[in-house]
């Protein structure tokens, strides 16, 4: 292909970022994508920077498995680290304490494990690793330790509780957030003023724990941790009733907590399926109606028996880091960063090209590690796609989510609409992962059905 060695030569622009907060433990859905490590080989190669946090590499069950069990994954891993295309936070070594019985700069994954354990809950529990997760350590830290480039170290915290600040304006202002109309929320309503008066008074939920029994407490502040002791189903009666208002307690308090984070790092969060990006509210109540009377969403879903896929081998972290370096990529990125600008209207055929001179792009430089395969296999790189709602970002698994009936209609839409995010004015950003050799691409087309659904449900 002719643009296959091209590089970038515009102007400088502002790099895209992705921080996958979703793989915090209890949020990830093994469901969403057949190999988490897969998963970031997609986002690497949709984004300039790709971020996700050393702690969840072991914390989170599903993705600690499949690097302990997969050799091609925990390769492949090693090979997007070592490439720069994927980024792992952590804490950064001087700030530990003095009991670990490793050099944090040796062991930065192992440090990050010994520190969760010795100091700190997992879902407001004491928590310790298994062995072979101590293993898994080990593997980490010497991946990382020779590509000491693709470590950086998280912020420090705010002196002030912003999680119980924002958390409190969630609650008291839970009418206008609109909360009981928001599944991952909903219900919420019979415990939300005892959890306003914790984020209030530390006081208020030590009082609470002990009634239940505990006796030490870490700390005074009202933290997420101190949220996950208190969300105990058994402690508001135990019925049903008690139990879908714990859960929404805890969605909001990972949504708000999460939404720190990334304010804090100045990293867009990945959002979607049980982690939700934290409630707006809408200025008027025109501006609610026409959101419900103009929002769509178009599905591209695989038609049913048949499937694409593509084995992809060790080398994909250079032939995606190759990728980024082309003059297509940097055109894929300033088209999605123009999306999201109020003024500037893109034609859709417009992207449709920049995404097919990305996914060309790709297909040259990875065809000599992808084998077609003709049926679903384990650990097989399969169709996905992006969805970037403001400040949120959504996986789709096998198909594509877009809010509103085009693009530029988009911006039409939301003309009025106060999009409460700090990313901005709330465009979607579509992001199509076509990575197939021409043939596939080809076969890809003619075995998808597109779905047209407006948002209450009805189907043209």
């Amino acid at each position: 292909m002719g643009g296959g060695m091209t590089q970038r030569q515009s102007p400088s622009r502002k790099r895209s970022t992705i921080f996958l907060i979703h793989w915090d433990p209890g949020f990830y859905r093994p469901e969403s994508v057949p190999s988490p490590v897969r998963e970031l080989a997609l986002y690497a190669l949709m984004y300039d920077k790709v971020v996700l946090r050393a702690v969840d590499l072991v914390l989170n069950q599903r993705i600690a498995e499949n690097l302990r069990d997969s050799h091609e994954d925990f390769e492949l891993f090693a090979d997007l680290l070592a490439s720069g295309c994927v980024t792992v936070i952590t804490t950064n070594p001087q700030r530990y304490p003095a009991d670990l019985n490793v050099d944090p700069g040796q062991h930065p994954i192992t440090a990050r494990i010994q520190d969760q354990s010795k100091h700190r809950t997992l879902g407001g529990d004491k928590w310790a690793p298994k062995p072979w997760q101590l293993a898994l350590c080990a593997r980490l830290d010497e991946v990382v330790r020779h590509h000491k480039s693709c470590l950086v170290f998280a912020k420090v915290f705010p002196a002030e509780n912003r999680f119980a600040i924002k958390l409190l304006d969630k609650l008291t202002n839970r009418k206008s957030y609109r909360l009981s109309s928001i599944g991952e929320f909903s219900g919420i309503d019979p415990i939300a003023e005892q959890f306003e008066e914790f984020c209030r008074s530390p006081e208020a939920y030590k009082q609470f724990l002990r009634k239940k029994g505990f006796r030490k407490f870490a700390r005074d502040d009202f933290f997420r941790a101190e949220l996950y002791r208190c969300a105990r189903p058994a402690y508001f009666g135990g019925d049903e009733a008690a139990r879908v208002a714990c859960s929404a307690i805890v969605n909001l308090g990972q949504s708000v907590y999460m939404n720190e984070e990334c304010d804090r790092e100045r990293l867009v969060g990945r959002w979607g399926e049980s982690l939700r990006e934290p409630p707006f509210a809408f200025v008027t109540e025109d501006s609610v109606q026409a959101a419900r009377e103009f929002a769509v969403r178009l599905q591209l879903a695989p038609a049913p028996g048949k499937a694409i896929t593509l084995r992809l081998g060790k080398g994909l972290g250079e032939a995606i880091a190759e990728t980024r370096r082309s003059l297509a990529f940097d055109n894929f990125q300033r088209m999605a960063e123009a999306m999201g600008k109020k003024d500037t209207i893109i034609a859709e055929n417009s992207f449709n090209v920049r995404r097919d001179e990305l996914a060309a792009e790709f297909a040259e430089r990875a065809a000599k590690y992808m084998i077609p395969r003709s049926r679903l296999e384990g650990g097989l790189l399969t169709l996905k796609a992006l969805a970037h709602k403001g400040a949120a970002v959504g996986w789709c698994a096998n198909h594509l989510e877009m809010h509103g009936p085009s693009v530029n209609k988009i911006k039409e839409i939301f003309e009025g609409v106060a999009m409460a995010s700090h990313a901005g004015f709330g465009l979607s950003r579509l992001v199509r992962s076509a990575l197939f050799l021409p043939s596939a691409r080809e076969a890809l087309v003619q075995n998808i059905n597109v779905r047209r659904t407006l948002i209450n449900g009805d189907r043209d």
